[in-house]
């Protein structure tokens, strides 16, 4: 409760937009200093929502700016999921599903790549309800496997 919770307009932000059981904190340097932001999966428990969400945490004057979130109609899983920054600026997300936690769920999981705040560049998606994903990398098959029938280098 020290910190004040802000949009990019400096507007106040309700409470239920801080972070609920949130997964793989990326810190960053940002406009305020180094390691000023932080983009993070939003699992959304007690609010019945998930969600990735980038903030710019300025601990001088104890403001946390939430800079965007993406998320999308009925996407909710409580244990699972992840968000990393890519070298290029877009956020490969994993909308992890746990049948197990959520067996009334007809969901599934999938791989987003997005161009924040809104663009969605591909989606992979596992339609199996089985098939329980956590984390994914991404990893440039070049750099394990350097063909160079295939990779410019």
């Amino acid at each position: 409760s020290d910190f004040a919770l802000v949009d990019s307009e400096g507007v106040s932000l309700p409470d239920s937009e801080w972070p609920h059981s949130q997964h793989n904190p990326q810190w960053t340097d940002g406009p305020t200093g180094p390691g000023g932001r932080v983009l993070l999966y939003d699992n959304g428990n007690g609010i019945g929502r998930s969600r990735v969400v980038e903030y710019d945490v300025d601990l001088g004057t104890k403001t946390v700016t939430q800079l965007w979130s993406w998320t999308e109609p009925d996407w909710f899983n409580p244990t699972l999921g992840d968000a990393d920054r890519l070298p290029d600026g877009l956020v490969l997300i994993t909308q992890g599903f746990n049948r197990a936690r959520t067996p009334e769920s007809t969901d599934h999981s999938e791989l987003v790549e997005l161009d924040p705040p809104n663009d969605v560049v591909w989606r992979l998606s596992f339609n199996d309800p089985q098939w329980p994903v956590y984390r994914a990398q991404r990893i440039d098959g070049c750099e394990l496997f350097a063909n160079t029938r295939f990779c410019d280098r």
